[in-house]
């Protein structure tokens, strides 16, 4: 259903990278939504130096963190369409720091491809870290349910209608994002190579 593919950096390929690093820039929960930007530079295909500070300074994070060579990327397809990527940052041998971002918020169909990625990742590291802000709390129920990353902590998700949830965690980070203008928690969750 879902194709996994290493996110190559070349100028042959500077089309689908630029695509995908506006895609990234613009996604919500990379970015606090008050860093927002009237003017749309990203979505209206403005090139970096016509940028507005805060959509250039979205693009610039974006490449730092996917040019970096502790950072292991794929980009995620279905059919001819780019549907998100999931990447890994501060790779070593012991560790690997888990993202994944999907474009169409379809997280539930993506469970595989994640696996996928995760099985590649655990030829290198040890253990992946899942950093989750407590809004997300869908993203922290997925991780554990259905990827397997918890830790010896049992901790209480709400959502929206109040219904309550119980998943394992490895810690809290207090405080440690923004979002929505407030500064708020952030869950760890661990999955160690088996």
């Amino acid at each position: 259903m879902y194709d996994l593919l290493p996110l190559v950096l070349t100028p042959e390929r500077a089309d689908i990278v630029s695509s995908l690093m506006r895609k990234v820039a613009t996604t919500p929960t990379v970015f606090p939504d008050d860093r927002d930007c009237s003017d749309r530079c990203i979505e209206n295909d403005k090139l970096l130096g016509e940028m507005c500070e805060a959509c250039c300074t979205r693009m610039s994070h974006v490449a730092y963190i996917l040019g970096r060579s502790t950072t292991i990327a794929w980009e995620v397809w279905r059919e001819d369409e780019l549907v998100g990527i999931i990447y890994f940052t501060d790779v070593t041998e012991q560790e690997a720091v888990g993202h994944y971002i999907f474009f169409d918020r379809d997280l539930v169909t993506k469970t595989l491809v994640i696996k996928e990625a995760i099985s590649e990742i655990f030829k290198i590291s040890r253990r992946i870290t899942l950093l989750i802000p407590k809004p997300f709390s869908t993203l922290a129920h997925h991780a554990h349910k259905k990827l397997g990353f918890g830790g010896r902590y049992t901790w209480t998700l709400r959502n929206l209608r109040k219904r309550e949830k119980q998943i394992k965690i490895e810690g809290v980070k207090r405080k440690a994002a923004r979002w929505r203008n407030r500064d708020v928690d952030v869950l760890i969750l661990g999955l160690i190579r088996a």
